[in-house]
């Protein structure tokens, strides 16, 4: 026999075996996916059932051996952290999430969730991830989701129709009902109790109207600001298109340290009224101001408009900032806020002509992007998204009460919104310092009654409370033998 020639192996003995195959993740998940949907199928014949209890327990507990071994083996290829946010990067590139290999996708999710807080890239890509067929991503690949994704993209399938069936919708319906419980109001409160139980808070797109002088952005800026200063978690938006930032600033001063904007630009202030305001500047710098935006403009400097784009951007933007999970915005001057021009397109899509959109037209234009940022801030903020406050004016009346006819913009400004409120004075029992007024609750839809609420109006500090309400203690007139002019000289009145 050749010496080269190999030996055949000893009788009996067969080769050395091969290393063992790695558990791969997607036969972990396809694995981990069927004993779920088998679960799932057993759990519904198993009530009374002895011998489907043990056979769903068994089911369970081999569930969680697989996830087990999910994890260890995702825990110890996970990338360190330094590192993670470039994988994800590598892996998404520019691509859409649509074009990112299943695979890959599938382990990035899993390591995202040892990993923390998530790429805002991979979580984008997840969410479309799971709108593209929610049912199967639910069931099989539910174990190793994030839940706070699940969530999100449930959400999102809600609001944008993306469910398989009325069951889904259904589900995340139940979700936002038990948000509500935890809730005393369903819209944000105020502190100012009438309104909060009549009207529900602050909610959704409403309408406040008033003639001028009747105190409307006054009673729009107390309800705004009271709201962000009762909740850790709400920012405050006050969009201007009537007053400017002095007057918007002087009225917030006003109402905190109980003077008239008179005696605070006043050269001869008292050191009581000194006190006074540096307190007052303490709390509202400490209270709500890191909290609150105002964002002023005249609507020539506007002369392109605003559009959608220009809202979505600054309330994101002030979200971010603000650190916060709602904003209550405030829209002061329906009838001033900017739109730009009317463009017609032919079938092709391309503009064919463009021109001033008539008065009717920029309200019911107006209206439906009020609407549409609403809407849009469901996703935002879900369930109900931010409450949008608008001020607007009414037709002059030669007498009797207001009604929705004269809101001005006529249907189009009282038919969409969720609630529409009129301000005007109450009676003859008016002061120098004091107006009765009354907050017709015109239309209101769920949640909320219609009818009066009656309110004083403090206009020489800006504030409405509710009659009987003790008022609070005056800066005294006089400071160490200091007297001031205590004569009726402008006390204010005529504010919007």
């Amino acid at each position: 026999m050749s010496k080269d020639k190999k030996k055949k192996p000893a009788s009996g003995h067969s080769p050395a075996p091969a290393a063992p195959t790695p558990v791969s993740l997607p036969t972990v998940l396809a694995e981990d996916g069927e004993l779920q949907l088998r679960l799932d199928a057993a759990e519904r014949e198993v009530e009374g059932n002895e011998l489907q209890e043990d056979f769903v327990g068994s089911l369970r507990a081999a569930l969680k051996r697989l996830r087990s071994k999910c994890i260890a083996k995702l825990a110890a290829e996970r990338p360190k952290p330094d590192k993670r946010d470039r994988a994800c990067a590598k892996v998404l590139g520019e691509r859409p999430a649509t074009e990112v290999p299943e695979e890959m996708f599938l382990r990035l999710v899993a390591l995202m969730k040892l990993a923390g807080e998530p790429d805002k890239r991979l979580w984008e890509a997840g969410l479309e991830f799971y709108q593209g067929n929610p049912a199967n991503v639910r069931h099989v690949l539910g174990p190793v989701l994030p839940r706070r994704l699940l969530d999100e993209a449930t959400r999102l399938c809600y609001a944008t129709n993306a469910h398989v069936s009325a069951l889904d919708d259904f589900a995340v319906f139940l979700d936002r009902v038990r948000t509500r419980q935890k809730n005393p109001l369903p819209g944000l409160e105020t502190g100012l109790r009438s309104f909060d139980e009549r009207t529900g808070g602050l909610y959704d797109l409403t309408v406040l109207a008033g003639d001028t002088a009747s105190g409307k952005t006054s009673l729009a800026m107390q309800l705004v600001v009271d709201a962000v200063r009762r909740f850790d978690r709400v920012g405050g938006v006050h969009i201007d298109f009537e007053m400017g930032k002095d007057a918007i600033n002087g009225r917030i001063l006003s109402r905190e340290a109980k003077l008239t904007q008179r005696r605070i630009a006043a050269p001869d202030r008292t050191e009581v009224e000194e006190k006074a305001i540096k307190e007052a500047c303490r709390r509202i710098e400490k209270d709500f101001l890191p909290r609150y935006w105002i964002e002023s403009w005249e609507p020539r400097q506007l002369r392109e408009g605003i559009d959608f784009r220009w809202f979505r951007r600054l309330l994101l933007e002030q979200q971010n900032l603000m650190g916060v999970e709602t904003l209550a915005v405030l829209v002061d001057g329906l009838q001033r806020l900017p739109i730009g021009d009317v463009v017609e397109f032919d079938g092709d899509g391309n503009p064919i002509s463009r021109h001033r959109p008539s008065e009717l037209e920029a309200m019911r234009t107006r209206m439906e992007l009020l609407l549409q940022v609403q809407r849009w801030s469901r996703e935002v903020a879900p369930p109900a998204g931010f409450p949008i406050l608008v001020t607007s004016r009414t037709r002059k009346q030669a007498g009797g009460r207001l009604d929705l006819a004269d809101v001005l913009g006529g249907v189009d400004a009282v038919f969409d919104p969720h609630a529409v409120f009129l301000l005007e004075p109450h009676g003859t029992q008016a002061t120098d310092e004091v107006t009765p007024s009354v907050l017709n609750v015109a239309k209101v839809r769920d949640f909320g009654l219609c009818g009066d609420i009656r309110l004083d109006f403090h206009h020489t500090v800006s504030t409405f409370r509710e009659p009987g309400t003790p008022h609070p203690p005056a800066v005294a007139a006089k400071e160490q033998g200091t007297t001031r002019f205590k004569g009726k000289a402008n006390t204010g009145r005529g504010r919007r």
